[in-house]
């Protein structure tokens, strides 16, 4: 799953993130710890992108968070109903959670 979104940088933290939830639900399924570990890695550096560029404050104290927030949506729907996630449901998250969380002002 990593190595495909390491290559993601489509300019805007919104592309980034909806890129990052097309493939995650491609994959549909929730991977192991160290996968997840990996990802969190790469979240901080798309949030860093992000940061360079203006559309997240450097303080806001949700980035702190981001790898729970986007782990969350993707295993979250598992471990509660045990139902895998689609990348139109995790797109919906991001839009609806992650986002609004993040470029709040």
């Amino acid at each position: 799953m990593t190595c495909h979104m390491m290559s993601v940088d489509t300019g805007s933290l919104r592309g980034d993130l909806h890129e990052i939830a097309r493939i995650v639900g491609e994959r549909r399924h929730c991977r192991g710890a160290q996968a997840m570990g990996e990802g969190a890695a790469w979240l901080h550096r798309v949030i860093g992108r992000a940061v360079r560029r203006g559309e997240v404050e450097p303080g806001n104290p949700a980035l702190d968070f981001l790898p729970e927030l986007v782990v969350a949506a993707a295993c979250g729907a598992v471990a509660v109903e045990g139902d895998q996630v689609d990348a139109a449901y995790l797109v919906r998250y991001m839009d609806a959670f992650v986002l609004p969380v993040l470029l709040r002002h």
